[in-house]
């Protein structure tokens, strides 16, 4: 018996998953990297001209401006970045409308604190005497770091969240294929065909489908509400999440794997 049209369309389903998936390793190399660099500005040197060390007036108009225009630099750096950032969350479809409002509202929060702390930087070159100027500026460009983890958690944090959508997304086309499977299998059982063997593999795939959704609803559960201030207390709160995404990754390519097997198998039935 051939496979009801139901079932036969599924080869496009599979085919649709199996790039999903291909889509998905070139994501989990961008997360792993994410993270690696962070760029501080320079303020040791400002650090050490205000310790009351008699340096001249003009070396410390110096150390300001050097200050300022690093920390400047640094602020632009990261508004390039989040700004990309947030078209790329916009342009996502896997994402739910409540992870997807979550994303953008902190994406925008941090580039309007971003705004603001550049306002307050350039700021400093107006405050009196101009040791004090430099004390405000190294106090503000520490901030640029502190506050705003961009590098260190902001991206790679949207990067892992994307991931463990676009992956759900995934789950649930294989959770459809598997309920059409069952169905088929079932009839098949009941007209006294021998596909026993097929439910086996069948069971299988859903406990594939199960593990990979249980890694990636944790993974976003997780990292969704992380703030700068997490990592902060916190320097490995990332870590590891990388690791269980890709081990669902396994989970969804071992599952299409059976599907692909099963399917070919009732075929010929």
């Amino acid at each position: 018996m051939k496979l009801s049209n139901k079932v036969t369309k599924t080869g496009l389903l599979v085919a649709a998953i199996a790039f999903s998936l291909s889509v998905l390793a070139m994501g989990s190399a961008a997360a792993q990297s994410a993270s690696d660099t962070t760029t501080t500005p320079s303020t040791s040197t400002a650090a050490s001209g205000t310790g009351g060390s008699g340096g001249s007036t003009a070396r410390q108009q110096t150390e300001l401006s050097n200050i300022i225009n690093k920390g400047n630099e640094e602020i632009a750096r990261r508004l390039t970045s989040l700004n990309a950032l947030d078209s790329k969350i916009t342009a996502t479809k896997n994402l739910s409308n409540t992870d997807l409002t979550f994303l953008e509202n902190e994406v925008t929060a941090e580039i309007s604190g971003l705004a603001s702390l550049k306002t307050a930087l350039d700021n400093c070159a107006t405050v009196t005497p101009v040791s004090s100027a430099v004390q405000c500026a190294v106090i503000n460009a520490r901030d640029i770091i502190g506050d705003y983890r961009v590098y260190a958690l902001i991206l790679p944090k949207v990067q892992l969240v994307k991931m463990a959508d676009d992956q759900m997304a995934i789950e649930i086309n294989l959770t459809t294929l598997g309920q059409k499977i069952q169905n088929r299998i079932t009839n098949d059982l009941a007209a006294g065909k021998n596909v026993s063997s097929l439910q086996t593999e069948l069971n299988t795939m859903i406990a594939d489908i199960n593990a990979a959704q249980a890694l990636s609803t944790g993974v976003e559960q997780a990292v969704l509400p992380l703030l700068p201030s997490d990592y902060n207390t916190n320097r490995s709160v990332l870590s590891g999440y990388a690791t269980k995404l890709q081990t669902a990754k396994v989970d969804l390519q071992s599952a299409a794997a059976l599907a692909k097997t099963i399917i070919s198998t009732l075929k010929t039935i």
